[in-house]
């Protein structure tokens, strides 16, 4: 057994010389750590379990100094494992209690060599107590921290299950309208709900093996804080490559178009594999629910979407076509059946429907269309007119049926027509 000290030694001497002022070395600690440890100085309950977590420890320095002990038994106290738990309920690092124990372990060390400084009467005495103090001392911290370690750690884990278990409640509750105490959800999110929230869901569909949804909340951040947002984004992962976010919106926004191309360009420098839905705003606790199943919606649509159609999906280019998703095989043959042989698969039909799209989209009118796709208004009449010769009808702007099909062939790709190439 290798043991500290002979009780009737220099340093059981000073461990009884300083039991008697030890609340002053604490307070004296207790200051240190909060000038010098921002993060524990956050909250009143931290700074208070902080001082029980010095008394507890500079106690049992104290005895250890006074009575022999066997390196093998040295052991953290209660409060010091609770106080550490404490710690990682609240998300305060690690390293800043690493830096707490060798802050105090310092200040204890020159504390005590003062003390002994008086009594040693000889330099070899002096240098032989010395080491002693430094041997107990330093294998305390590191026995202390050895075990405090997997403590925290393993209490931040249970902290977060816990913490993530009961959000998805939470939000589990609020999206399926069970939500009866406001104040309870908001506190479980950490969100306000009485805002215009916007939701996305973002996503990478790419091979790689690293966890990417990190990487999207940062996205999401940086999106927020582009458009100043009133508060900090939830973001809720759903797994490693997906989530599900809400930006609570200034009070003066109205289009989701012109945040989707934002978002596009914070997708673009940061996740250049990325891809999102966009709902459309909404207020309070039922615009949350419903701007959620709006970008539900959205990415039902961007999942079945041709390559070449944007990379963000906003809710109000394609709310139609999300009921349609439900039955691709159906819905490309009603397309087929709709545009006849204006739906074949080729670049002069694909011309021919760009036109007629851009045509009714803006209520007839030839100069708006062709501003629209930087032609001669001649041309979109020309397309117009050829497109409605393969129609076998006029195209006026109403016509439900024939603007919603033409929004399928271009977000849902090929119907399987063929037929002869067409003049444009």
């Amino acid at each position: 057994m290798t043991t500290f000290t002979d009780s009737q030694g220099t340093l059981a001497e000073i461990g009884a010389s300083l039991s008697e002022r030890s609340r002053t070395i604490v307070d004296g600690l207790y200051d240190a750590l909060l000038a010098q440890v921002p993060d524990l100085a956050d909250d009143d309950a931290l700074q208070g379990r902080l001082r029980a977590s010095i008394e507890s420890n500079v106690s049992q320095l104290l005895h250890l100094m006074v009575q022999p002990v066997d390196l093998e038994l040295i052991e953290p106290t209660a409060g010091a494992l609770q106080y550490a738990q404490l710690l990682a309920q609240h998300g305060v690092p690690l390293s800043s209690l690493w830096r707490a124990y060798h802050i105090c372990n310092s200040s204890f060390f020159l504390t005590c060599l003062a003390e002994l400084d008086h009594r040693a009467d000889e330099v070899r005495e002096l240098a032989d107590e010395t080491t002693e103090l430094s041997t107990l001392l330093n294998t305390y911290l590191d026995r202390v921290l050895a075990r405090i370690g997997p403590v925290y750690d393993a209490e931040r884990d249970r902290w977060l299950r816990r913490q993530s278990s009961l959000r998805a409640d939470r939000l589990n509750a609020l999206l399926t309208g069970r939500v009866t105490a406001t104040a309870e959800v908001e506190a479980a999110l950490g969100y306000r709900l009485a805002t215009k929230h916007l939701a996305l869901i973002v996503w990478d569909d790419s091979d790689s093996e690293v966890p990417r949804s990190e990487g999207l909340a940062r996205a999401i951040a940086r999106i927020s804080d582009r458009i100043g947002c009133r508060q900090p984004p939830l973001s809720v992962p759903q797994d490693d490559s997906t989530l599900w976010a809400w930006l609570s919106l200034p009070a003066d926004t109205t289009e989701s178009a012109d945040l989707a191309g934002e978002l596009e360009r914070v997708l673009c420098e940061q996740h250049p594999n990325a891809r999102a839905a966009l709902g459309e705003p909404g207020v309070g606790v039922d615009g949350f629910s419903r701007s959620h199943r709006n970008a539900l919606a959205a990415r039902s649509v961007a999942l079945v979407a041709t390559p070449d159609c944007p990379r963000v999906v906003a809710y109000r280019e394609v709310s139609g076509l999300s009921f349609l998703c439900h039955d691709l095989t159906r819905a490309r043959e009603w397309v087929g059946e709709t545009l006849g042989e204006l739906a074949i698969d080729d670049e002069p039909h694909a011309r021919l429907r760009e036109g007629l799209s851009a045509f009714l989209g803006s209520g007839g009118s030839l100069s708006a269309a062709a501003d629209q796709l930087g032609c001669h208004k001649n041309t979109i009449h020309n397309r117009v007119r050829r497109a409605e010769e393969l129609l076998g009808r006029r195209a006026t702007p109403g016509q439900i049926d024939l603007q919603l099909a033409l929004q399928a062939r271009r977000w849902l790709g090929a119907t399987g027509v063929d037929g002869a190439p067409a003049a444009t």
